[in-house]
């Protein structure tokens, strides 16, 4: 795999965004972009979650693999700006471990591990000053930059500026420059106190009345809000009741309210607390409203944002200026309006639950034929209640009553708040309706913690062992959550330790994934089953391996649990603990004399694992117990093959100390060496060829190091394999040199070394490309130009006529087709279709290549073997929908179908003449006849011709130029289908199907195609075992020339001047 150079990875915290304040978006953000730059990490995502079954990775999961993704380079860095914009702890009891503090701290943990740099940008608080400052820090280097005042001075006072000429722009200059200058001095180099202030500056007020503003003007931003503060203490009850119901719900909501949000849940509330009073919702939501009724004392505090496409009034959210607001109304053990945090999401709580309890809270539900839109505030409170019920300390008589109410058996909404939050929980874990099916209210009693509500759960009859949910059992999700408490509660009811299902398969691997030991100590206690296995039929000492929890497997051992029972994939504990490198696992099973030579389905030894992900000491304890370093699954891949292809130099030093074999190839051919220069590992090169690997042995397609090394752009690997005498002149099972591979990548400096020590630029591969068409095909100039220079034939062509100016017509790069022209190369020169680079041009409509080739004089009135000049084809690319049109020359000549029959069947009498019996087969000649056949509308014939081509393609292994799909560039493979009227396009089943759902290709609209291999034709396909002609088919084609013959062209279909005999 490639490894760049250096990998930044980057996430921008935002307290006005639920998910980007969160930990885990962090981790998931930055795996995101390690995923793309770094194929490694890719493949180690990738297996990781293959390994656990599951599309979705937990917490845990996120932090296990990006310590393994920032240990595969030395040059990575992370960054994460804003991080003071976290909270410090997760409301949610489900997110408990996800606290600012602990983020930092196994964040550095992680970063030490390696030598990943870590950048964090933030304000200096104290709970992650003192993890970046605690004593395992010191004697790591940590340099710490303070944003001073100083620093953002001229920034500052640029803004001060920007504010005063915005809010009194009539005022003379020099008055708005002292004023400014004032603001900017007791900002303290604050933005947001410039701006808080700015409200005060009315263009109605005196000069002198905002003289005195800006006097007056507070220091500090907490001196800004006590005053504000105060200003809403001064207002009437009924106001100020609003006003504290507005920031209560703003401060403490779990995401930010959107307008209507807000709007429903202060209005239902706000007046009574005996549940949500519909009659107090307003008519209109308007600006006139929220600013009236809504914000009037509270707009200093307050801001709206618009996110998303949604740009309704209504869908704007609500949000606090500053998360210093927040601090502000909500400091516990403070005189803070909101000190108490408990007492204020108690207010949460009890509306939430007493709105979804409430009938009129389900109008427009899915199981009802109301039509009216949902009411906005649903979905908020569907999703958050127990996120502010655990965050009260403890639940007053009042909020337990409520949750006991609304959990009680007789609240008929109860089943819609459950089939809601499933959406919620689909969503989240990305899985379906059909992924498991819904759980009762014991299960989520138990998910959200609440012991008393199960108790009481118990008391109205309802069972504590049913299935079903994202857990399966009630059990299983305390398990899950490491609810302690209430998974003690449920084992004291006496509920089934060992019911199987879920997403972890028992509530013992729960436990054991999310590394709950007491509550894994908890259930073994109870008796919970050691051998049970989950869907992926990993038993819990296999999680115990896989996740590296060394103190439950040495518990599960004490247990007499097997250590050897395999998955469904035949990976053992062994494997598991081997692959993702936890040391002292693998030596605690190896004490317990697990045997070191067993494989999986696809014969991978634990060695082969360790080797392939780089675990060193892995590999050494697992050699010193006599592992075999030669055993290769069934691919044929040794250890020495994974740890070569992945770079891993160290690993593959030891190998190679333990005799591992560098001459060893899988099934595919590679060896070591060609793995290690297909990936670009210099040193792990070095190292082999040390050990005498041979650089000239090729891979089964032919393809030896330097091929390799060659079509990857690895210059130094390039050099190191010629000092080491590679052969450059070696092709290819397809005829393909390194020197081909470099020209068609661009790769201009490997060329140069290439043609320094012999390249032969004049050399062809099978389809008679020479490395001058592989380079002008893509467009590399500059590598065109070196092989030019190096007396490169530009006049040279493929098996199917094109010299590199076809190619090149056909991509439009210009300054290549031009470089051409002047080195040589023919503007009129035919392709085996007579078809010139201006009929090329012309057909892919490239407006450059058509004007270049013009001035150059090539030829515009030429027929091909179709019958048609240049500019006919044109005609038919010309579509209305078309955005790029080729224009026609004035008095061009028509085109006539008589003529193009002629043609067509001359053509045909050419091809059918070379087709002897015993002679060579091409496939070139037979696209060519296909195509002639095809536009004559002889479907039948045309599908014989094109079968037969293909099979002479698919017996030899190669695929040619024209054959591979003109909508997603790759080779076709299977069905094809080949157009009535464009005679190079051909596309692939899936690009067919695009193009039947009315998605236009570049060059076809509203085009027939015709369908090979054709079922309808498939008996009358000749046989194509051989290299030459059989009879069978010769005497089929003696036929078709018999058939086609000009001289079977009627008087009718003859263009003017052409005669006819009577033989």
């Amino acid at each position: 795999m490639n490894v760049p150079e250096q990998c930044v990875y980057y996430f921008f915290c935002s307290g006005a965004n639920d998910v980007q304040k969160d930990p885990t978006s962090i981790l998931r953000s930055w795996l995101l972009q390690a995923t793309k730059q770094n194929e490694a990490c890719f493949d180690l995502v990738l297996r990781h979650l293959n390994s656990r079954g599951t599309s979705t990775a937990t917490y845990l999961d996120l932090w296990e693999v990006l310590l393994k993704a920032v240990s595969q380079g030395s040059n990575q860095v992370l960054v994460v700006d804003g991080l003071d914009e976290c909270p410090r702890s997760m409301p949610d009891r489900i997110k408990l471990d996800q606290n600012r503090e602990t983020f930092v701290e196994r964040l550095l943990n992680t970063v030490l591990k390696t030598k990943t740099r870590l950048l964090i940008v933030c304000r200096g608080e104290d709970d992650i000053k003192s993890q970046l400052h605690n004593r395992h820090l010191r004697s790591k280097f940590v340099s710490e930059l303070a944003l001073t005042k100083e620093e953002v001075a001229s920034d500052i006072t640029r803004f001060a500026e920007h504010v005063v000429s915005q809010k009194l722009p009539k005022r003379p200059l020099e008055f708005r420059h002292n004023l400014s200058t004032q603001i900017a001095d007791k900002s303290d180099g604050m933005f947001l106190l410039i701006r808080l202030q700015s409200d005060g500056l009315r263009p109605l007020k005196t000069k002198g009345q905002l003289q005195r503003v800006v006097n007056e003007m507070p220091g500090d931003l907490i001196h800004v809000y006590e005053r504000n503060w105060e200003e809403i203490n001064r207002a009437a009850p009924s106001e100020r009741q609003r006003v504290t119901a507005v920031l209560r719900w703003i401060t403490f909501a779990r995401r930010p309210l959107t307008l209507a949000e807000l709007v429903e849940a202060v209005c239902l509330f706000d007046t009574s607390e005996d549940g949500p009073q519909y009659d107090e919702l307003p008519e209109l939501l308007n600006n006139e409203y929220v600013e009236s009724e809504m914000f009037r004392l509270c707009s200093s505090f307050v801001e709206l944002r618009t996110t998303g496409s949604n740009t309704s009034f209504g869908s704007q959210t609500v949000n606090l200026i500053h998360f210093s607001v927040k601090e502000f109304l909500s400091r516990v053990n403070s005189d803070a309006p909101f000190a108490d945090n408990a007492l204020q999401n108690q207010h949460l709580t009890r509306a939430c639950l007493q709105y979804l309890r409430h009938d009129d809270s389900w109008i427009g539900t899915a199981d009802t034929e109301d039509d009216n839109v949902d009411p906005p505030f649903r979905a908020y409170a569907v999703s958050t209640w127990f996120e502010h019920a655990h965050s009260c300390t403890e639940f007053s008589g009042e909020i337990l009553s409520e949750l006991k109410s609304f959990f009680s058996g007789k609240n008929q909404n109860w089943e819609k708040w459950q089939r809601s939050y499933k959406s919620v929980e689909d969503a989240e874990k990305m899985s379906t309706k059909e992924d498991y099916s819904p759980a009762g209210r014991v299960y989520y009693a138990a998910l959200f913690g609440l012991n008393d509500i199960i108790d009481h759960l118990r008391n109205e009859n309802f069972g504590i062992d049913g299935t079903g949910g994202y857990y399966h059992t009630a059990l299983q999700a305390t398990a899950a959550m490491g609810l302690m408490s209430t998974l003690t509660r449920l084992l004291e009811l006496r509920v089934d330790v060992d019911i199987a299902g879920g997403q972890h398969g028992s509530a013992l691997h729960a436990a054991i994934a999310r590394n709950h030991l007491e509550v894994a100590m908890k259930l073994i206690e109870y008796g919970a089953c050691l051998s049970i296995t989950d869907k992926m039929g990993q038993t819990p000492i296999y999680i115990a391996a896989r996740e590296g929890r060394q103190i439950i497997a040495q518990a599960l051992f004490d247990k007499g649990e097997d250590i050897t029972t395999p998955d469904k994939y035949g990976w053992t504990p062994l494997h598991s603990a081997a692959a993702n490198g936890y040391l002292e696992v693998v030596r605690l099973l190896l004490q317990h004399d697990v045997d070191v030579t067993v494989v999986d389905n696809t014969g991978v030894s634990p060695l082969n694992f360790a080797s392939y992900s780089g675990h060193l000491e892995v590999v050494r304890l697992l050699l010193q117990h006599n592992t075999d370093v030669t055993v290769a699954d069934n691919g044929g891949a040794t250890p020495l093959h994974s740890a070569s292809d992945r770079g891993h130099l160290e690993v593959v030093r030891l190998l190679l100390q333990h005799n591992a074999d560098v001459t060893v190839s899988d099934a595919h051919g590679w060896t070591p060496l060609n793995s290690a220069a297909d990936n670009g590992h210099l040193e792990v090169i070095r190292l082999l060829l040390k050990y005498n690997a041979d650089v000239t042995v090729a891979n089964n397609g032919g393809a030896t190091p330097l091929h390799s090394a060659a079509a990857n752009n690895y210059l130094e690997v390039t050099r190191l394999l010629l000092e080491h005498n590679a052969d450059v002149t070696v092709a290819n099972n397809t005829g393909v040199t390194p020197l081909h591979s470099a020209a068609h990548g661009g790769h201009l400096e490997v060329d140069r070394l290439l043609l320094q020590h012999g390249a032969d630029v004049t050399v062809a591969n099978d389809d008679g490309w020479t490395p001058l068409h592989s380079a002008a095909d893509s467009g590399h100039l500059q590598v065109v130009r070196l092989l030019l220079k190096h007396d490169a034939d530009p006049t040279v062509p493929n098996i199917y006529g094109w010299s590199p100016l076809h190619t090149v017509a056909a991509n439009a790069c210009v300054d290549i087709l031009n470089l051409l022209i002047i080195s040589g190369a023919d503007s009129n020169v035919k392709a085996a279709d007579e078809a010139t680079p201006l009929h090329i041009a012309v057909q892919h409509c490239q407006l450059d290549s058509i004007e270049s080739l013009v001035r150059h004089i090539a030829v515009s009135e030429s027929y091909d073997c179709y019958g048609r000049m240049p500019f006919h084809w044109a005609c038919l690319h010309n579509h209305k929908d078309r955005p790029t049109k080729v224009h026609i020359p004035k008095d061009y000549p028509v085109i006539t179908l008589a003529n193009q029959h002629l043609h067509i069947k001359i053509t045909i009498q050419k091809i059918t003449a070379q087709l002897l019996p015993m002679r060579r087969q091409n496939s070139a000649l037979l696209h060519v006849l296909g195509r002639s056949l095809l536009f004559l509308r002889d479907l039948s014939s045309a599908s014989i011709a094109f079968n037969y081509a293909i099979n002479i393609e698919q017996a030899s292994g190669k695929h040619f130029h024209l054959m591979g799909c003109c909508g997603c560039r790759d080779v076709i493979r299977g069905v094809r289908y080949i157009c009535f009227t464009c005679p190079q396009v051909s596309l692939c089943d899936a690009c067919m199907a695009n193009y039947r759902n009315l998605e236009k290709m570049h060059w076809c609209h509203d085009h027939e195609f015709l369908r090979i291999p054709s079922v309808e034709f498939a008996l009358d396909q000749p046989n194509a075992a051989g290299d030459t002609y059989t009879t069978k088919f010769v005497e089929w084609v003696t036929k078709l020339s018999v058939q086609y013959s000009p001289c079977q062209v009627s008087k009718g279909e003859l263009p003017a001047g052409v005669a006819t005999t009577d033989n």
